[in-house]
């Protein structure tokens, strides 16, 4: 990845960094008509664009996946938490997501309000109603749920790689800065450790959030240069590859 910005006059280029790669030589790559096949044979059903049912084998794997995934952040001794699915918008403007995200944010409407005011959204983020209650329960302290998130994707909904409706296992640590950067190193083993286990062929690597290289170009920048977040990209075959999990460094701002 190249992001590029302009300073005084100047642009800027700054690249991705590698810091971990796996490559599996026989690992199989992802034929073109995958997702038609399964549509087919009735394993997957689309409810709506971005939002399908799963059957049979591949419910299976997705029920397997979570639970391996939920055994993964207990080990890092993490107190695992209900995340809810419905907030209240009120919890969104706390931290300026509808004010920075409101295009990519699907609304409720409760009972029958006349004036179709939005009182509710479906959670964007699934750490965001945690960060609120953290001074209740304590720092120094790692937390991980799971919960269905819901986002309206400018580029459109594509097969199962980018859904309007998804589930997210997140982990949070709130600490000191040295802490948090300790705890960084874990989450990367971690992420490196899946990759391996599951005989990924992947990497992770620096990267910066897609809503920022248009319009906050400057934020993209600064994520790519201090290496506050890290995504893990996994290759589905030489054309493709998919972003299944990122590390972010919030610094002293809850997002």
């Amino acid at each position: 990845m190249e992001v590029k910005t302009k300073k005084h006059g100047k642009e800027i280029f700054i690249n991705s960094k590698t810091v971990f790669e796996n490559v599996n030589p026989l690992s199989k790559e992802k034929e073109d008509s995958l997702f038609e096949n399964l549509m087919q044979k009735g394993l997957v059903y689309k409810e709506d664009d971005g939002v399908y049912l799963y059957f049979g084998i591949i419910n299976k794997i997705y029920q397997s996946l979570t639970n391996y995934f939920r055994k993964k952040a207990i080990s890092l001794e993490a107190e695992e938490i209900s995340l809810p699915s419905l907030l209240n918008i009120k919890t969104l403007e706390q931290s300026d997501y509808i004010k920075n995200n409101s295009h990519i944010c699907n609304y409720v409407v409760g009972g029958d309000r006349s004036d179709n005011s939005y009182s509710n959204v479906l959670n964007p983020a699934a750490c965001q109603p945690l960060y609120k209650h953290l001074n209740k329960s304590g720092l120094d302290k790692a937390y991980t749920g799971q919960c269905k998130v819901y986002r309206t994707e400018s580029q459109g909904y594509h097969e199962l790689y980018r859904l309007r409706e998804y589930t997210i296992r997140e982990v949070v640590f709130v600490s000191n800065e040295d802490e948090v950067k300790k705890f960084k190193l874990k989450m990367i083993e971690l992420v490196s450790e899946i990759i391996k286990e599951l005989g990924l062929t992947g990497k992770i690597e620096t990267a910066s959030d897609i809503f920022f290289e248009d319009e906050f170009n400057t934020k993209a920048i600064f994520q790519l240069a201090t290496e506050s977040k890290l995504e893990a990209s996994i290759k589905l075959n030489n054309n493709q590859s998919i972003a299944a999990c990122s590390i972010n460094m919030h610094d002293y701002y809850f997002s």
